[in-house]
Parts: structure tokens; sequence; C-alpha cells
């Protein structure tokens, strides 16, 4: 469904396609933005209860294998309390449900920007609009922008400021490409650590 919503949202940002630079055109550029952060925040959120999930897996295992006597696990009471410490603390805060919450204010801003980019009223009522609604949620990360660029880039097609075109240079391409990696590297860290550095502080007992 939200992905049939984004479709339409592309298809009636098309109606009014950015060929010049005017002022109006940081409407659509906080529209784009905001989708990325949005999508950000849903990613934070799922990857978080996944980790929560294995590390609760892991040490369920380990726990009953321990019980049973098949493996040793050196300081195993600091590394089991220190566990049960840290899954209680992110499960309560994930019960907050802060980050959906963050992303479903992304949501309705990037679908208010989408509003007031296709109402057919002057510009200069279109930017009072756009400047009212940016005080009513919260802004958007440098990285976001960065994203705009390069998925705009990647499809072959242009951006437009108030100032003119907007250029993708090797810095956006690297920033998010590092960015990307630094991520992605910690996701996995998370993940495979425990079973990557088990040979350091689990014995199987012969």
């Amino acid at each position: 469904m939200l992905s049939s919503l984004r479709n339409q949202c592309y298809i009636v940002c098309a109606h009014h396609p950015m060929t010049e630079a005017k002022q109006s055109n940081r409407i659509y550029l906080t529209y784009k933005a905001r989708i990325k952060a949005e999508d950000r925040y849903r990613v934070y959120s799922r990857l978080a209860n996944v980790i929560i999930i294995w590390y609760s897996f892991l040490m369920i295992v380990a726990s009953l294998a321990v019980s049973s006597k098949a493996i040793m696990i050196s300081y195993y009471e600091i590394i089991f309390a220190s566990g049960s410490i840290a899954i209680f603390a992110s499960s309560t805060f994930l019960a907050t449900g802060v980050l959906e919450k963050r992303a479903a204010e992304y949501r309705a801003c990037y679908l208010e920007m989408q509003s007031i980019w296709n109402s057919q009223v002057q510009d200069g009522e279109k930017m009072k609009r756009y400047s009212e609604a940016l005080h009513r949620y919260p802004n958007h990360g440098s990285q976001d922008d960065s994203e705009v660029i390069f998925s705009t880039w990647r499809r072959g097609g242009e951006l437009f400021d108030s100032s003119g075109k907007v250029p993708f240079s090797f810095l956006t391409l690297a920033s998010v490409v590092v960015r990307r990696l630094l991520f992605w590297s910690v996701a996995a860290l998370f993940f495979f650590g425990p079973i990557l550095f088990a040979p350091y502080y689990v014995t199987v007992v012969s």
C-alpha cells in the first residue's frame, strides 16, 4: 500500500517537472528528502527489532548449552547479565515507538509537501505554506539530501533548486557509498560478531 501511494505521488509530481531554477523547488527537494528520511527510520526500526530477536535467541541457546554442560563460556555470568540488561533497555526503547513515530512524522511531512507542490496557487503562497509546514515537523539529515541527489542521478533525472541545477559530484557519490558501507558493516558486525569471536570465549566440553 505504501509503495502504491509513493508511485501515485511520483506520477502526480511528474505533472510539475523541475526544469528551471525557482524558489518553490525547495518544496520538491524537501518532499523527496523526507521520503528518504522515512525510509531510513523504518530500516532502523526493523533492524533494531531483528537484532534484539537475534541476541535473545543466542542467549537462550547459550544458556541451554551451558546448563547441559555442552560448552563453557568465559565470564558467562558477566556476559549474560550484560546481554540481558542491553536487551531489556533496547526493548524498552523500541516499545516507546520513537523510531516509528519519527518515521510517521516524516511521512506526514512529505505528504503535505506533495500537496503544496501540486497545489494550483502562486509560488509565493506555496512558499508561505511550505514555511509554515516546516515548523511542524522534524528536519531531515544531510544524508537524505545526498540520497535524493544520488537516486535522481542513477535514474538519469535532474534536480533544480532556487539557484539552478543541483550538480551530482564525486563527493555526493562518496558520501552515499561510505555511509551505506559503514551502516551495513556495523549491522553485519552485530549479527555475526558473536559467532566470529566465539572461539575466543567458548570452549566445547569433550
